[in-house]
């Protein structure tokens, strides 16, 4: 009667994925989830992740042509790039957990169930080459973006240790595994700065396909009532 892990028990659980690197940009990934036992043994664990990534990125570029037909030439330049892309997660699940007591303080469990997920990116890159000696200079532009819609089934292993009668401290790794859908469309663009040469292109891909992915490593903290 005394065990967290008992009959009616509930649970509120936050978990992050610690491989999130908060840098030039910004990251952040988390998990919010309820549980409710139905024995020691069992429970059933609902929730939501959200994850969202930015990178921005700024250096140097160059490129060597070769033209070996009509008039044999070689040509290079140096300039600059700019970079940007984000990339959106979100998921709802609901698991069976089946827990196994190791020692009185610290349980392992695995646990079992499906989850619909959303996955939207949008890149973009922008390449500035200066006036050349015997030439004008060049912009080149790049974009990616991808709508990506999963319906899967997710499989995890982990561990609670209780360091207080009702608050625990834990890890998770799992794989996930299902049917994908969505589209996904590239753009690109190059042009000279005297409006001497202009090329775009656009492709556009519909995306249906089996996925199957491993879930990241996270750490975990639930309290339970």
């Amino acid at each position: 009667a005394d065990s967290p892990l008992r009959p009616g028990a509930w649970a509120a659980e936050f978990e992050l994925d610690p491989s999130y690197r908060y840098d030039f940009g910004f990251s952040s990934g988390v998990t919010l989830s309820a549980k409710r036992h139905h024995s020691a043994q069992s429970a059933l664990r609902f929730g939501v992740s959200v994850g969202f990534n930015e990178s921005k990125d700024e250096g140097e570029t160059s490129y060597e042509r070769y033209n070996f037909y009509d008039n044999p030439s070689f040509r290079s330049n140096r300039g600059t790039t700019e970079h940007h892309g984000e990339n959106h997660t979100y998921a709802l699940f609901l698991h069976l957990q089946r827990y196994h007591s190791v020692k009185d303080a610290m349980s392992i469990f695995w646990e079992l169930g499906p989850s619909l997920r959303y996955n939207e990116s949008d890149n973009t890159s922008e390449y500035i080459y200066p006036v050349q000696v015997y030439g004008p200079g060049e912009i080149n532009r790049d974009s990616y973006s991808a709508v990506l819609r999963s319906a899967a089934l997710d499989l995890s292993l982990g561990f609670e240790w209780f360091f207080k009668r009702r608050l625990s401290l834990g890890a998770r790794v799992g794989v996930w595994g299902g049917y994908s859908w969505g589209a996904a469309s590239s753009w690109y663009e190059t042009y000279t700065t005297d409006n001497s040469y202009y090329r775009v292109s656009q492709d556009r891909i519909d995306r249906k396909n089996a996925t199957f992915q491993t879930s990241p490593a996270t750490v975990t903290f639930s309290a339970y009532f």
